[in-house]
């Protein structure tokens, strides 16, 4: 299969600062500080240390269930092969049976904050074909008895794993799901949501709306709902600074 000249492959998730046109400086990682100023959408008390995962804790503690410890390893996945698929382009297919449960891959790329997400997206949007790379991870906690979203924007245009090439299905095979390692920023982990036979196609939901602003989806699911989800927070005004 040809390769894509323009992606480069990372091991871990790096901040879009850190990163120069060939890919380099992204051993930072995640933990890292940021040059650009970056902040995610976690709460004002923890932003001067993003990485303070006691004091996250303290503020939403039902997120202890996405705690690994660091000696927890969440390799070696299992082995899975990029493929051309029909009507969709490349995918993502199991060599392998994978069992329920199993970390399949990492969704590594470039952490955002939302507005150069938003930024990006538009570009995206614009060309042909449209690209598709941007994953918002969504999270729900409670917070003074209301409902708070936090949202890890990952970018994989450029940088990412072969988590960038797993199609849609409205009916998928695997789920994502945060693992915070040593830092409040998680890491995004698909894991088999069912059994998975070697030889199929490695899918996940990109989503749950149903309108999914216009574009066919072609997952052939007998579910399928006609329409590829679309994360609305990509489209929303930019917030006012």
């Amino acid at each position: 299969m040809e390769e894509d000249p323009c992606f480069h492959v990372i091991a871990r998730p790096v901040r879009s600062c850190s990163l120069d046109e060939d890919g380099e400086g992204g051993e930072e990682g995640i933990g890292a500080a940021c040059s650009c100023g970056f902040r995610h959408s976690i709460p004002e008390e923890i932003k001067a240390d993003e990485r303070s995962l006691e004091k996250f804790l303290e503020i939403y503690p039902e997120a202890a269930c996405t705690v690994r410890r660091p000696e927890e390893s969440i390799q070696p996945y299992p082995d899975v092969q990029v493929i051309e698929t029909r009507g969709k382009g490349r995918g993502l297919q199991a060599a392998c049976a994978i069992s329920k449960g199993t970390i399949v891959c990492e969704y590594l790329g470039e952490i955002l904050p939302m507005h150069e997400a938003r930024k990006r997206q538009k570009r995206y949007d614009e060309m042909t074909p449209p690209l598709n790379y941007v994953y918002v991870l969504r999270e729900i906690f409670i917070r003074g008895g209301r409902e708070v979203a936090l949202r890890t924007t990952v970018d994989a245009t450029i940088f990412g794993s072969v988590g960038r090439f797993v199609n849609h299905s409205c009916d998928p095979n695997m789920e994502a799901k945060p693992v915070r390692i040593d830092a409040a920023l998680p890491r995004i982990l698909f894991c088999a949501s069912r059994d998975i036979l070697a030889g199929e196609e490695l899918t996940i939901s990109y989503g749950e709306d149903a309108h999914g602003g216009g574009s066919k989806c072609v997952c052939g699911a007998e579910a399928c709902r006609g329409s590829l989800p679309r994360e609305e927070s990509l489209y929303e005004e930019e917030e006012k600074r």
